[in-house]
């Protein structure tokens, strides 16, 4: 088989929120681009998260102003250029008699956190009574109850999408972007990388010549080094946080400071259910073995049963997810910094290779904006970067709702993909079997699983059900619309019925392990 050799600017391995966030940032800036990610774009870490665009109030605490002022800052940036994708959510944090943090403190900090906020489009923080707060949180606990405090701060619903749309864009000024598509091997000569061989999940090979790489493998990092760089150590710690998401919806947020150990949980709307978590433990380990235990639910299940008992939990899914973070050693896990680290590997005998340690999804884009300063420095780029103002792919002017659509449906396109949903109507406009319901319990179309496919790199059934649509997160969990969704992915893609039916099966094999809480 003939292998194709191709010459780059910038190789970006890993397509989290931040591999393709850097992938744009360069692209934008006139850089040969090409990212490549083993599996889905925004499959791993960045699927995991609590979806929140946020400060992070709690830094203040540990007088992190910078990474809380960078934060809401860019909380702000995001509003603006991904409208569709990050909207503005209320918080509520309930405030009792023998609270840790009182009345004072809470007041001070979130008057802190609206000081450090200035320029927002978002209201300040309020105090509300005990009553008031019963209204918009009946299902806390009352026992104590003074009050409580509301503030804003923003959500990513689906930051799947918000992933995708970085490397679509990217696409759209220039850059190859490549799920399903692992990186093999990096040769080294005279300490640079010279080339680096990856491969397709269709058996196609390439080597890639670039001139420099950037490590975005997430909690991948150090074994990324390890394996292909021949580079060790510890650049790395990896806490774990589990979710569940169960029945119930709230226009509110809830947020649980625990008196126990001072860690703090939410109780979040989302798509039409409540996502909760999460836990913060150490991980050592391979990053695919993270798994969701007994233990770890438990833990979530006993604060809700202290706080806010009036939730029954119907635990029929839990994941979990590894937050990558730069190397401290801090006892308590809660306490290590979630600043990002950008790492230059000159010093360990590799001069054209740049990694990224560590990123909340809500500094994606400016630790991205640093990384392709650095980049654009090596290549003697001399563009600034321009994602702070440039809007994303759906940001545009949303279609009209046509006649044959129902509200519901519209909604959840208009949702999904902003803008966008035009493709997706147009579709559907064509052919009235696309406007078919995949499933009962869903709003989402047939239409949607041609434009995945056709705009949307969607190559098997859990990119489509998981990461372009969400069906999979909803009650049913995407069983119901399984079927159908596979007979339209087979026929587009031309799969057998082997092929088919292992896609089938590999679906309901990560949803049983998303459902399975283990020992």
């Amino acid at each position: 088989m003939p292998i194709a050799v191709r010459k780059c600017d910038v190789l970006v391995v890993g397509g989290g929120i931040a591999g393709t966030g850097v992938a744009r940032d360069l692209a934008l800036r006139g850089a040969d681009t090409i990212l490549v990610e083993k599996e889905d774009f925004g499959s791993g870490t960045t699927s995991k998260s609590s979806r929140l665009i946020h400060g992070g109030l709690r830094y203040l605490e540990t007088m992190e102003f910078g990474l809380v002022r960078e934060g809401l800052k860019e909380r702000e940036t995001l509003l603006h250029i991904a409208p569709h994708l990050v909207k503005p959510l209320m918080f509520a944090m309930p405030v009792y008699e023998n609270s840790r943090r009182g009345k004072t403190i809470l007041g001070a900090a979130l008057t802190a956190y609206d000081m450090l906020s200035y320029g927002k489009s978002l209201p300040n923080h309020s105090y509300i009574s005990r009553g008031e707060a019963l209204k918009i949180l009946p299902y806390i606990n009352e026992k104590g109850l003074k009050g409580a405090f509301t503030y804003f701060d923003a959500q990513a619903d689906m930051v799947e999408r918000l992933c995708l749309e970085n490397a679509l864009d990217a696409e759209a000024h220039g850059a190859i972007v490549l799920n399903h598509t692992a990186l093999n091997g990096l040769k080294i000569k005279d300490r640079k990388i010279i080339a680096a061989s990856i491969y397709a999940e269709d058996g196609n090979i390439s080597v890639i010549e670039p001139s420099v790489i950037i490590n975005a493998t997430g909690p991948w990092l150090d074994i990324f080094l390890r394996d292909k760089a021949g580079i060790e150590g510890r650049n790395m710690t990896t806490t774990k946080g589990v979710h569940i998401i169960s029945e119930g919806d709230t226009n509110c947020a809830l947020v649980i400071n625990s008196h126990e150990d001072g860690r703090v949980m939410f109780v979040i709307p989302w798509m039409g259910r409540l996502l909760i978590g999460t836990t913060d433990t150490k991980f050592e380990g391979k990053p695919e073995d993270a798994t969701a235990r007994i233990s770890d639910v438990r833990y979530i299940l006993d604060k809700l049963e202290r706080y806010a008992p009036g939730i029954r939990i119907d635990e029929s899914m839990a994941y979990s997810g590894l937050r990558p973070l730069a190397r401290k050693d801090v006892a308590n896990p809660s306490k290590i910094s979630r600043n990002y680290k950008i790492i230059d590997h000159s010093a360990e005998g590799i001069e054209n290779m740049v990694s990224i340690a560590g990123s909340k999804i809500t500094e994606y884009r400016s630790m991205s904006e640093k990384v392709g300063d650095i980049v654009s420095k090596i290549l003697g780029i001399k563009s600034k970067s321009y994602t702070a103002e440039t809007p994303l792919l759906g940001s545009g002017l949303i279609p009209p709702q046509p006649g044959w659509m129902g509200d519901a449906s519209y909604d959840k396109l208009i949702s999904l993909y902003g803008s966008r949903a035009e493709g997706v109507i147009e579709i559907a406009g064509s052919n009235p079997r696309l406007r078919e319901k995949i499933c009962q319990h869903n709003a989402d179309i047939l239409a949607e699983v041609q434009f995945s496919v056709r705009e949307e790199h969607a190559t098997t059934l859990q990119d489509f059900m998981l990461r372009r649509s969400g069906i999979g997160y909803s009650a049913c969990m995407g069983i119901d619309g399984l079927d159908k969704a596979a007979r339209e992915m087979a026929s587009i893609l031309g799969w057998s019925q082997a092929r088919t039916e292992r896609e089938k099966q590999e679906y309901i094999a990560y949803i049983g392990a998303s459902t399975l809480i283990r020992n």
